[in-house]
């Protein structure tokens, strides 16, 4: 197995159109052929290149982030490898694997992405609001920075823009229910959210939240950015 098919197997975030079909590769040279439900690519593979996961043969996760990362679309490959280092593959391993596929379509696209990624970005959200920072030319933030108060912790945000004092979250109503507390209801993680917020403003963070849909939305996202990025200055002066 591999492509989206392998990514589902090591726990990597794919999109939909993925994994429309299962995926494998045969070790030879061709160009393979579609039949119902199943992708088969013909490609050289090298012995470890191959894994097993729960008995299943599959492409290692290096190959795996290699394939898709010449296949998928530029945000959606550095999510792919963003899960991939966080899961413990290094820069030099993918990077490894690109260079054996230099003469394949695509790998220069995949040489971008594997540059780009960073495994300190928690999710596909994250990894694609990087994307268009940097396509937007917004200065590149601190990822999971963290606020202290008084040797107290008082958050923990996915992106800081430190000097202009602006936390940024994507994705905040979701996070409501992923830091939710033993025993604790929605409505009691969204008071104790609020709370940390107000500690935040407090101390002169302005913080910006943004949901799913806000990021096929890109231009807008930008300008809110930009604007929080100009408010925090004027804070900090």
């Amino acid at each position: 197995m591999s492509h989206g098919s392998a990514a589902v197997l090591h726990g990597l975030p794919v999109p939909g159109s993925a994994i429309q079909r299962v995926s494998f590769t045969q070790s030879v040279r061709g160009r393979g052929h579609v039949s119902g439900s199943v992708h088969v690519r013909g490609c050289p593979l090298e012995a470890d290149e191959i894994t097993e996961i729960d008995g299943v043969p599959l492409t290692s996760l290096a190959r795996t982030v290699s394939d898709l990362a010449r296949e998928l679309p530029f945000e959606w490959a550095v999510g792919v490898a963003d899960a991939a280092l966080r899961l413990g593959a290094t820069r030099p391993e993918l990077l490894d694997e690109v260079e054996r596929a230099r003469r394949r379509p695509g790998n220069r696209r995949a040489r971008a992405v594997v540059t780009f990624a960073d495994g300190r970005a928690e999710s596909v959200g994250e990894s694609r609001s990087l994307v268009i920072f940097a396509r937007s030319l917004i200065a590149e933030p601190t990822l999971q920075h963290e606020v202290w108060c008084d040797g107290v912790l008082i958050g923990r945000s996915d992106f800081g823009w430190i000097d202009q004092r602006v936390l940024g979250e994507f994705d905040g109503r979701v996070k409501y229910g992923r830091s939710r507390l033993r025993d604790e209801t929605a409505e009691d993680a969204v008071v104790r959210e609020k709370i940390r917020e107000d500690a935040l403003g407090r101390e002169n963070w302005l913080v910006v939240r943004w949901i799913w849909p806000d990021l096929d939305h890109p231009d807008m996202l930008v300008r809110r950015i930009r604007a929080a990025l100009a408010s925090g200055r004027d804070m900090a002066a």
